[in-house]
């Protein structure tokens, strides 16, 4: 389910801007280790995206989320 996830935070990233830049600026050894870091307006658009399907508030998430871990914000969702 977590690939599904970050697959799923991809997809809409690109679907906020079409050229949203993911940088990564602390790879670990697969993506659920690596850091991105997101413009704001498209984290709060993913945010707002996932929080309408996984029934979670959008500017709790955006607010506590700068400098997004897509580990970290799948395993979010994974315990809602």
């Amino acid at each position: 389910m977590r690939a599904e996830l970050i697959d799923k935070i991809v997809h809409l990233l690109k679907e906020a801007n079409p050229e949203c830049y993911i940088t990564s600026y602390d790879v670990g050894e697969d993506i659920f280790s690596s850091r991105f870091q997101i413009a704001p307006r498209d984290l709060v658009y993913v945010c707002m995206k996932l929080g309408d399907q996984y029934s979670l508030d959008y500017k709790k998430l955006a607010n506590e989320i700068d400098v997004i871990s897509l580990n970290t914000l799948s395993s979010v969702i994974s315990e809602k």
